[in-house]
Formats: C-alpha cells, sequence, structure tokens
C-alpha cells in the first residue's frame, strides 16, 4: 500500500475517483480488477523510478537472469526489478539480503510461467 502523499501525480487517485464514478452510475467493477489495475499501476510508477535512477546497479545474478538494485530514501526502502525482460518484475525489501531473496523467488515465478 502506497501513502497519499506518493499517489499524487501518478494517476492513481484520479483512477480511484473513476471508479467511484463509474460504481455510482451503476457500471459496477469487481474489486479483484479494480486491486489488480492498481497493482499494475504501482509497478510501473516503481519500474519508471528505478529506471530513472542514474545509480541503478545490477547487482544480482541468479539462473541467468540480473536484478537491480535502487535505493528509495523518501521511503526508506531498497527497490529493484528484473533486468532484460519484457514484463516489468519488481521487488523491494529495507535491507540488501531480503532484496536477494525477493529477486531470487522473482526469477522463479517468472520461469514458471
Amino acid at each position: 500500500m502506497i501513502e497519499l502523499e506518493q499517489a499524487r501525480g501518478s494517476g492513481l487517485i484520479k483512477r480511484l475517483r473513476e471508479r467511484g464514478e463509474e460504481l455510482e452510475r451503476g457500471e459496477a467493477v469487481s474489486m479483484e480488477v479494480m486491486e489488480r489495475e492498481l497493482k499494475e499501476e504501482e509497478n510501473k510508477r516503481l519500474v519508471d523510478f528505478i529506471a530513472a535512477r542514474g545509480d541503478k546497479r545490477k547487482v544480482f545474478y541468479y539462473d541467468g537472469f540480473y536484478g537491480s538494485l535502487v535505493a528509495d530514501v523518501e521511503s526508506d526502502r531498497l527497490l529493484g526489478k528484473i533486468e532484460g525482460i519484457d514484463e516489468d518484475i519488481v521487488y523491494e525489501c529495507r535491507t540488501v539480503s531480503e532484496c536477494e531473496q525477493k529477486f531470487r523467488d522473482a526469477v522463479l515465478r517468472y520461469r514458471k510461467k
């Protein structure tokens, strides 16, 4: 879950308002669809954040895949993604060792697809 301040400018609040208006008009959307769309939007925002960082490094390697790692000082977390694939698979943690484990888990999930 992201804080309201982090959502500002991302379009998430606007999207929620639009969904609320759709519901008022009787155009119901399932909660699962809404959660999936919001998660996709959040992942895109995180991928853009990672890509914009000039200090991004490919620090993890596992099973033929590289993973990046950047610090998000404002939210006190580390972010990374599997590099060199068409999908945006993001992981986040508080420590480097946690991120490495989440990177490995993400690679295994990606390989199962």
